[in-house]
């Protein structure tokens, strides 16, 4: 499947930026936390092969960057 890359950067507020960026198209992606539910500004889409996708997620327990995993479609058909 598709090698999907986070960049995962504070911001002043508490929340989070993320960056998202695949090797090749990656369908239906999302975002979780391994501790808890999280709200992001966008989490369900399409990532194309050389896109960057920004995504700001707030979290309400844990540290995010360890923490945080990312799927798309194949995770689920395989």
């Amino acid at each position: 499947g598709p090698v999907i890359q986070l960049d995962v950067r504070p911001r002043p507020d508490g929340a989070w930026n993320v960056t998202l960026t695949s090797d090749r198209p990656a369908l239906w992606v999302w975002l979780e936390h391994e501790q808890g539910p999280i709200h992001a500004s966008d989490n369900f889409f399409h990532l194309r092969a050389g896109e960057a996708r920004h995504v700001v997620i707030e979290v309400a327990a844990g540290y995010l960057p360890d923490l945080l995993r990312v799927h798309s479609l194949v995770d689920i058909s395989a």
